[in-house]
């Protein structure tokens, strides 16, 4: 009997010893977390140090995220202050002054809590105002959850554009964009109360179209109105002070080519000539808004003349329901 037991135990022996051969190999497959972290660390310190600030807090980021060590919060913190995100810097040097206490690393703990007396001034707050509130209100500033505990509160927030959206059940969702600049301020966003939502899609549909029963009448006829009176009026004095003005021109330009007959013009044959330039000139414009007003007069006295159309005559009012209530609609 002991025989199978011996061979049995051997070859779970080697069937156990074989797979932690096998995970040991898969352990060993890819680089650790810690080397990863190491990795990006370092690559977050490169491109600071080429100036590329924003790009390499993203790289610190990335690390702290795979190995947390408040050696990559402090370098995540620094570059946040760097880079002009004070808020968030803010935020991590808390995050930093907390822990390295907690770790009993004074000296860490010491340099986050001056760097936090240095940035508190500049840092820009957020200031949310809301009312008439129920327990389903819900508050988002950038997609991220803003705690009721936290409504008429200042909160920190980096420069930028920032994206407010408040919403309850059955009423209207309020969104609004604000946009912090500079350092140190703050900024009052004032939410008013929600609408209800829209009335039922019933209710709000078109109403129904009467008809209304038409009266015939006889057309009315239109007299001569004081506009087309007054035009064919105007048009006629235009036209005689134009006739006036260009009878004037002709005589001054034959006086003048009398005085010009004999190898030159005078003094008085030039004044003559100017005189016959000006009176052309005025009988000109005035014939032409002679004719024009002359024109416009006559077509108003003969469309004036002609049957005006009559308003229908209705006897049958709808009734609907609107956005806003019920009404009576129809012509009477």
């Amino acid at each position: 009997m002991k025989g199978p037991r011996v061979g049995l135990c051997a070859t779970y022996g080697v069937a156990f010893a074989a797979l932690l051969l096998t995970n040991g190999r898969l352990a060993h497959a890819g680089p650790s977390s810690k080397s990863v972290a190491q990795m990006l660390f370092d690559e977050g310190r490169r491109l600071m140090a080429s100036g590329k600030v924003s790009a390499g807090c993203e790289k610190f980021g990335e690390s702290y995220r795979v190995d947390k060590t408040l050696g990559t919060l402090l370098n995540l913190a620094v570059c946040h202050e760097k880079d002009g995100r004070l808020a968030t810097a803010r935020a991590e040097f808390e995050e930093l002054e907390a822990t390295a206490t907690h770790d009993q690393q004074a000296t860490r703990a010491q340099f986050a809590r001056d760097r936090l007396a240095a940035i508190e001034p500049k840092v820009n707050k957020l200031l949310i105002s809301i009312r008439a509130t129920d327990a389903s209100t819900r508050v988002t500033i950038d997609g991220s959850d803003l705690p009721s505990a936290a409504w008429g509160v200042a909160a920190p927030v980096d420069p930028g554009k920032h994206a407010i959206e408040v919403t309850a059940s059955g009423k209207t969702t309020w969104s609004h964009e604000v946009e912090v600049t500079g350092e140190g301020r703050s900024v009052l966003v004032d939410i008013p109360a929600l609408l209800d939502d829209a009335l039922p899609a019933q209710a709000t549909a078109a109403p129904a179209v009467v008809a209304p029963e038409r009266v015939h009448a006889e057309p009315a006829r239109g007299g001569p109105s004081v506009l087309s009176l007054g035009l064919v009026g105007g048009g006629l004095v235009a036209l005689g002070v134009g006739g006036i003005f260009g009878a004037k021109a002709a005589a001054a330009q034959a006086e003048a080519r009398g005085r010009c007959e004999r190898g030159g013009c005078d003094e008085q044959a030039t004044r003559l000539l100017d005189e016959k330039s000006t009176s052309a000139l005025v009988a000109t414009i005035g014939v032409t808004a002679g004719v024009v007003a002359l024109g416009a007069g006559v077509y108003f006295l003969v469309r004036g003349g002609r049957a005006q159309p009559v308003p229908p005559v209705g006897r049958a009012p709808g009734l609907g329901i609107g956005i806003s209530g019920s009404y009576v609609g129809g012509v009477f």
